[in-house]
């Protein structure tokens, strides 16, 4: 009886075999329907070779192996423009079709099981799995209905998340994610209730606001949970695309056979000439006879004299270029030979190309059609034609180009200036040159194409993949795409529209390539301008302290920001997990008496299905050098940064902040393989480098001189001091440790913290325990040091950011709250942040705060008298003694000269206006007292780049984004040492030299390991993760002696700029201890040859 009903479900739930057969011929028929000859056919065909007919049925299933099966046919075939432009417009209404039908049969399966297995469950008792999805409904129902068992729903729920098997199916399509966005986002007088609801059932919290101390029932595990089961609906709905070039043989790009992206990279990467202004431009606009370029070198040809590669000079005559073809009156030959006028050339991939502008390295250049934008009447109307730019030419080279030829200047209407003004034939070389060489103190023209503005920093080519309705037939996730795009970015021409920028923008956006959105630093500048009147009053006069912005609120939405473009089916639940992250981090918000951290790690809210596809991404070079990276990654990392790793947003945040060179720098840093490889395939980037050779006297003043000169400037700073031979990494690292020690000076009167006078120097230097912060300011401060100090923290400013673009490590210890300055967190912080700044008044104000409460207490309480509380009241204080007693005024603690409102000298501490002092004394501490020298910081920084640009990070990460690696026994280990360092020339892991050093250096202190690290580097600390992210990694080699030399006489030598060291091989371990410790004492703030 069993058998033959098996049987017979089995049957019922197979494809029927016509149907069968139907899908199988129409699929075969698809893949064949390219094919020239049917003997192509038998050999080709994807369902021929398959192994079963269930294998090819699967794979007849996927409509994107149609329409690929369908490409590959075409593939057989020789390259022509023709067939490339037919299989770009038929593949898509192919693959919609194949959709359509696989659609069609799904729908109709998915009929018959219900149809078929539901009579089975009407008829039996319910499937446990029903069970738990009648109580996911009831769950879903309170919590809409936020009514007052939205308690019990919450244990419920994560009775259900604990207990139960439930799916990120079953989550994805309950409706529970939206419910519990809702329910914990709804903005009405009882969301913080709600909010401390949710954390009490998850994390164990309190549901009174007031309670104090440690909470009795926190736990963690339940937080985790639901975190892991959200992470898991991510990672099922998520379809981010990633795109990865690799080129194969035939592209026309190629040397031969099997050709790798990265040898694609080198052989086609263009060369930047410098910058005569050191400002972002690198690229500019050039121009020969009639027929407009825009290279990538900003040199502009027009029958002028040129210097070629091996620097003759070329006027009108026969030239020969790399290829050895003859080409006769050409203008200029420049390093391939692509500038030629009127006459043929041959480009590097052979073709002849008659009458051209530019072949670029890669063989291709984009055509542009300039227009003035149709609502623009006042700038003169483009009639060069056709603009043939390079497609690695960023935006604001078009408009440097416009504007060298005048047509940046609004016309005048009472002069009439006509369109006919000023040829473009009447700019010559020398005039562009002076053009540019002047820098641009603001954008002038804004670009568009549709009704996209189009970013200064973006790629040509970036621009037209992602926004030109010509260069962008692909869909968002298609991931097959070919590596220099499709055929509509190089065939067709794109129309690009010009106008002014707006009077408010220009004022505002005064950085080159910055984008023309006004920045948070024009924003914040001028709400401090029309605010701080009002407020300064209030504060001032009146001692009334603006109210806290809760860190809570910018994350409390149901929908992720705006600026979130992207769509996909993950975009709820992230921001679910958005608002999650926040509560994890910022929950004690909702609690003031209670000291909080995290409820659970930060790295359990990290998927990593979405950071390894972000990983992938960014390791592609050639997705790094033409700005191509997908507008998901981006725009998800700024919004949910929790998503990813450090290291993936420390990457992410190199390839959209700053050039392409030093992107692809930092990825080669992070994935030393990729240079490890053959010359040929080595990826090479093409930094500008200025060396300046500076004094070791007075180090701090020489630094403020050249931050003044190059912290705008593209070039990579590189440091050599007088009277030594050292040059490259090692004193220029050693240059920003210098520097970042001079800051801590004393006597600059910058920091909050203790003096220190360290062996016999005479200067002192602030030490904090928590981290630098700036010392207040009272109102009253002289004019002149607050000039002075400002002059400070506006170098500093520069100082750091010019740091953090040349991958430069600095060693100052900032405080936590410092750096939530840096993303622009002020406004909410409070009481508990003290802690970070001022340890000592935190712990006397939250004593304060205690008696506060004491006496709201006294004065709640119903069984005592008016006199009774009024003595009890008064009799409060600290240790025993009344406050009336601790002799205190309204002047901030240990700065005397700093008044807390008007006349706080002659204001004393009562018991009635504790309150008051406590609010103050935060304020003035965290906000008020160092406004002046953040917003001075923040302008210095905001010369080299935006602020803005930091937000990808959380407050404690900066610390490894400006100082590399924290100091610590991890990694100090003999296994690790051992992983990490490179042998050679005399060593190998079993000689015993370097069983001595690794044993040394595994049991030094923290003093030591800085010390060890400043002589092997230049710098005293070490990049995220330690020695195994030096880069070069660190060398030890044999130092070679004369025999009869006694190597106990010679003291270690360095090469820093490699990470060289040179060890003699010492008799015993107390000899290379003590030789050790003398040359990294002695050794240092010295270069010269060893």
């Amino acid at each position: 009886m069993v058998t033959p009903n098996r049987k017979t479900r089995q049957d019922d739930s197979m494809m029927p075999s016509s149907m069968m057969q139907d899908l199988f011929t129409k699929a075969t028929s698809l893949g064949n329907s390219g094919r020239s000859t049917p003997t192509a056919t038998a050999a080709r065909s994807r369902f021929s070779g398959a192994t079963s007919k269930t294998t090819s049925f699967l794979a007849s299933l996927n409509p994107v192996r149609w329409g690929r099966n369908f490409t590959t046919g075409l593939s057989d075939r020789p390259f022509h423009k023709e067939s490339s432009m037919s299989k770009s417009a038929s593949n898509p209404n192919l693959t919609a079709c194949n959709k359509e039908k696989a659609r069609s049969w799904v729908r109709e399966q998915a009929s018959r099981f219900l149809d078929m297995h539901s009579v089975c469950e009407n008829s039996g008792p319910p499937h446990p799995a029903m069970n738990v999805l009648s109580r996911l409904t009831q769950v879903i129902q309170k919590l809409q209905a936020q009514s007052s068992e939205s308690l019990s729903a919450l244990e419920e729920l994560r009775s259900i998340v604990i207990e139960s098997d439930i799916s990120p199916f079953e989550v994805n399509h309950s409706g529970l994610i939206r419910a519990v966005l809702q329910y914990l986002t709804h903005l009405d007088t009882s969301r913080d209730q709600r909010l401390r609801a949710f954390l009490h059932v998850f994390a164990g919290l309190p549901v009174d606001s007031c309670h104090c101390g440690h909470p009795p029932l926190w736990n963690p595990s339940h937080m985790s949970a639901l975190v892991n089961k959200l992470s898991g609906c991510v990672s099922q709905l998520e379809q981010f695309p990633v795109k990865v070039h690799d080129l194969p043989a035939g592209t026309g790009a190629g040397r031969g056979g099997n050709t790798s992206a990265l040898k694609f990279f080198n052989t086609h990467q263009l060369k930047k000439s410098s910058d005569p202004g050191g400002g972002d431009g690198e690229m500019a606009g050039g121009k020969v006879r009639r027929v407009t370029t825009v290279n990538q070198t900003g040199r502009v040809f027009r029958q002028i004299t040129a210097v070629n590669r091996i620097g003759r000079v070329v006027r009108r005559i026969t030239a020969v270029n790399l290829i050895g073809r003859v080409v006769r009156r050409v203008t200029a030959v420049n390093r391939i030979g692509r500038v030629v006028w009127r006459v043929a050339a041959v480009n590097r991939i052979g073709r002849v190309v008659r009458r051209v502008t530019a072949v670029n390295r890669i063989g291709r250049v984009v055509m542009c059609n300039l227009q003035r934008h149709p609502e623009c009447n006042n700038l003169k109307q483009w009639k060069g034609g056709t603009v043939k730019i390079d497609p690695l030419a960023l935006v604001q080279a078009i408009e440097r180009y416009l504007v060298v030829r005048g047509y940046g200047r609004l016309k005048d209407k009472e002069t009439g200036d006509s369109d006919d003004d000023n040829s473009e034939e009447d700019i010559d070389d020398t005039l562009a040159a002076v053009v540019i060489s002047q820098g641009t103190a603001r954008h002038r023209l804004q670009f568009m194409m549709g009704e996209q503005l189009l970013p200064y920093s973006m790629t040509v080519y970036q621009a037209v993949r992602q926004y030109s309705p010509t260069g962008n037939d692909q869909s968002e996730t298609d991931t097959d795409e070919a590596p220099l795009g499709n055929s509509g970015v190089w065939v067709q021409t794109h129309t690009i529209f010009y106008r002014p920028v707006p009077e408010e923008e220009s004022s505002v956006n005064t950085k080159p390539g910055s984008s023309c959105t006004t920045g948070r630093k024009g924003k914040g500048t001028s709400t401090k301008a029309n605010t701080r009147g009002r407020k300064g009053d209030d504060l001032w006069n009146e001692g009334v302290v603006p109210p806290l912005q809760s860190p809570l609120s910018p994350f409390l939405q149901s929908q992720l920001p705006d600026f979130v473009t992207v769509q996909d089916a993950s975009l709820e639940v992230l921001c679910l997990l958005r608002v999650l992250c926040a509560l994890n981090r910022y929950w004690g918000t909702l609690y003031p008496n209670i000291d909080y951290t995290s409820i659970i790690s930060q790295q359990e809210f990290v998927n990593s299905k979405v950071a390894a596809k972000a990983s992938r991404q960014l390791q592609d070079p050639l997705v790094i050098m033409t700005g191509n990276l997908p507008s998901w990654l981006q725009q998800i990392a700024s919004a949910c940064p929790f998503l990813f790793p450090f290291e993936t947003r420390q990457l992410l945040f190199y390839a959209t902040s700053f050039d392409r060179d030093r992107a692809l720098q930092r990825l080669l840093d992070a994935t030393p393989e990729l240079s490890s490889s053959d010359s040929q395939e080595r990826v090479t980037p093409r930094l500008d480098r200025r060396k300046r050779v500076i004094s070791r006297e007075d180090i701090l003043k020489q630094a403020e001189h050249l931050m003044q000169e190059l912290a705008t400037s593209r070039a990579l700073l590189e440091v050599q001091y007088h009277d030594e031979v050292g040059t490259g990494l090692g004193p220029t690292l050693e240059f920003y440790a210098l520097v970042s020690r001079e800051m801590q000076r004393a006597d600059l009167e910058l920091w909050h913290g203790e003096r220190t006078l360290p062996g016999n120097n005479l200067l002192s230097y602030v030490h904090s325990a928590v981290g630098l912060f700036p010392v207040p300011l009272g109102r009253s401060a002289k004019s002149s040091h607050v000039a002075r100090v400002k002059s400070k923290f506006r170098f500093l400013g520069k100082f750091m950011a010019k740091a953090v673009m040349d991958s430069r490590m600095l060693d100052l210890p900032f405080s936590l709250v410092f750096y939530r300055w840096l993303l622009g967190q002020e406004a909410s912080l409070s009481l508990p942040d003290l802690a970070q700044v001022c340890p000592e008044v935190h712990r006397t104000l939250a004593q304060l705060q205690g008696v506060v409460r004491l006496r709201e207490a006294l004065e709640q309480d119903p069984n005592l008298s008016t006199g009774d509380r009024k003595e009890r009241v008064e009799r409060l204080g600290l240790d025993g003694c009344p406050v009336s007693d601790l002799g205190l005024d309204f002047t901030l603690p240990g700065h005397v000269g700093v008044e807390l409102r008007r006349g706080g000298r002659d204001l004393p501490l009562t018991i009635h206006n504790i309150e008051q002092y406590t609010k103050l004394v935060s304020h003035w501490f965290l906000l008020e007292g160092v406004a002046r020298q953040m917003e001075a910081f923040r302008e210095g920084f905001e010369s080299v780049f935006p602020l803005a640009q930091l937000q990808m990070f959380h407050p404690e990460e900066l610390e490894l984004v400006f100082c590399g690696g924290i100091s610590s026994a991890a990694g100090w280990d003999v296994k690790s040492l051992l992983e990490c360092c490179r042998l050679d020339h005399g060593y190998t892991a079993d000689s015993r030299a370097i069983r001595f050093l690794f044993e040394i250096l595994s049991l030094y202190g923290r003093d030591e390991q800085r010390q060890f690290v400043q002589f092997v580097t230049g710098s005293p600390r070490l990049p995220v993760g330690g020695f195994k992210s030096l880069s070069p990694p660190l060398t030890v080699v044999r130092k070679t002696l004369e025999p009869n030399m006694n190597p106990d006489d010679f003291l270690p030598s360095v090469m820093t700029c490699v990470n060289y060291l040179k060890l003699p091989d010492y008799t015993s371990l107390d000899v290379m201890r003590a030789k050790l410790g003398v040359a990294a004492r002695e050794g240092q703030h010295s270069f010269h040859l060893s």
